[in-house]
């Protein structure tokens, strides 16, 4: 299971490397910190549109673009390529954009939903629902990692 495992990453980040891919996420990624770093009146006027709109609520717009992705089944086939190929790039920022918006928009969020779970639980809750929220909360901003642990929870 280690070599197969291990073979597969090899074998798509050959393929990746050779099929132009990374590249082409790169440059995304580029474009996506280039608009982060500037102003929105700035991406607006870039944009050809500052004489309608002078890019106010462009991180909204964004955060929702991720929110809907996530929703739709884009995280793992898009954003999360897009999130390590920017932390393999390192840059100047030695982050990830990308990976701060899915902090925000999805990961804060998951974890706000389990801490209103324990300082408020619905009539329902069971100890697994506490136990599951608990988990979920210190998971989440210990490692950010564990957004699964709301989804029970947005269903109610």
């Amino acid at each position: 299971n280690i070599v197969v495992g291990g073979g597969i990453g090899v074998v798509t980040g050959v393929f990746l490397a050779l099929s132009g891919i990374s590249m082409l996420c790169g440059s995304v990624s580029a474009a996506v910190v280039m608009m982060a770093r500037a102003s929105p009146s700035q991406i607006a006027s870039s944009l050809g549109c500052s004489h309608i709109w002078d890019g106010t609520g462009l991180g909204f717009l964004f955060g929702c673009f991720f929110i809907y992705g996530s929703k739709v089944g884009w995280y793992h086939r898009m954003f999360l390529p897009v999130i390590l190929i920017e932390l393999a790039e390192g840059g100047t920022s030695g982050g990830s954009t990308w990976g701060a918006v899915d902090e925000c928009a999805l990961v804060l969020v998951s974890a706000g939903i389990c801490a209103a779970n324990l300082v408020c639980p619905p009539p329902s809750a069971t100890a697994g629902d506490v136990a599951m929220s608990r988990r979920g909360l210190v998971t989440n901003l210990l490692y950010g990692d564990f957004i699964e642990a709301a989804y029970p929870f947005m269903g109610r």
